[in-house]
């Protein structure tokens, strides 16, 4: 049925090579009228040119399916093979392989060129990071020695340098698609926990109560990108749900963590995954950037799980981390 659907397009390409045929066979007919020739004459050489007219386009029309059926099959495959299209046939289709081949090189030289800056970037930032946690470090351990409220707000603020600085690595390393992700079986808990002790200090300085109970569930992740996820939800959490309490459970492959902080709008709802989206809270926040939920659904996809939001305005929110994947997506 496929190959009918081909026979107009056939036509349309060949229609030349009809027309020519059909212009001889009035030649023919119109010499062996002039000559008064018999009719069985012209009829007879008229069948025999009809007969191998059709078989020539028979054979043709069979080469012509040939050469699409393999122009599909690498119309799907993303990675194109210029070694296996088909063989030019006329000057004109060499010409077309000889400038595919032209484009394919200066494309491929292109994509060298880009991937060297952004290894090149990552290379520097890394370097950055790592070099600034030194003076971050050092900055701690001074305004640890004297418990102060100054002290302790200072912290804070020194946290979020630091943290901000690790997003910057982030959002270089998920500029890296797959390449910086190891998957393998990794306990649930022990990635919360992780979490947990890192914003910790911060959670207790603004008065939020945590609660989670363990459940021993496994999942197919990247334990440190998954932890990198749930560190945004607590960021969040610092932010928004001040005195309040935040809640992480994991029934089912669900990872949820919910607090009862101000909530977030319904008109906002949709967006709040977006870049550099910041929202009514946001705008209340001078803060925000608006990328850290960004760069979580960015990263929830390259590690083959969704996320998604439940809110009410001044009741709270609730994250979840639908970890129940077979099978990873990878960028």
């Amino acid at each position: 049925m496929r190959n009918w659907s081909r026979i107009v397009p056939f036509l349309k390409q060949y229609r030349g090579e009809a027309l020519r045929l059909l212009a001889c066979a009035a030649v023919f007919a119109g010499v062996f009228a002039v000559y008064k020739l018999p009719p069985e004459a012209p009829l007879y050489a008229a069948l025999l040119s009809a007969l191998f007219g059709v078989i020539t386009l028979a054979v043709r029309f069979r080469a012509f399916c040939r050469r699409l059926d393999v122009l599909e099959s690498l119309r799907k495959n993303t990675a194109l093979r210029l070694a296996e299209l088909p063989a030019p046939e006329t000057p004109v289709e060499e010409r077309y392989a000889a400038l595919l081949s032209e484009m394919r090189a200066s494309l491929t030289a292109r994509i060298d060129a880009l991937e060297a800056e952004r290894q090149e970037s990552l290379d520097y930032y890394t370097a950055w990071v790592h070099q600034i946690k030194t003076p971050i470090a050092v900055m701690r351990m001074e305004l640890q020695g004297e418990d102060t409220e100054q002290n302790r707000a200072l912290l804070d603020e020194l946290f979020r340098v630091e943290q901000y600085a690790e997003m910057v690595l982030s959002w270089q390393r998920l500029n890296a698609g797959a390449s910086d992700l190891v998957f393998s079986k990794i306990s649930v808990d022990e990635t919360v926990r992780a979490a947990v002790r890192k914003y910790a200090p911060l959670l207790v300085r603004r008065g939020i109560r945590l609660e989670f109970a363990p459940s021993g569930e496994t999942a197919l992740s990247d334990a440190k990108w998954l932890g990198f996820i749930l560190e945004q939800f607590l960021s969040n959490a610092a932010k928004y749900a001040k005195g309040g309490t935040v809640t992480i459970r994991c029934e089912g492959g669900l990872l949820r963590v919910a607090d009862d902080g101000v909530g977030i709008p319904p008109e906002d709802l949709p967006r709040i995954f977006e870049k550099g989206f910041t929202g009514l809270n946001g705008r209340d926040e001078s803060r925000a950037t608006g990328l850290g939920l960004y760069l979580v659904r960015r990263t929830a996809k390259l590690l083959g799980h969704t996320v998604t939001v439940q809110s009410r305005l001044g009741e709270g929110s609730v994250f979840t981390v639908d970890l129940n994947r077979d099978a990873v997506r990878l960028e």
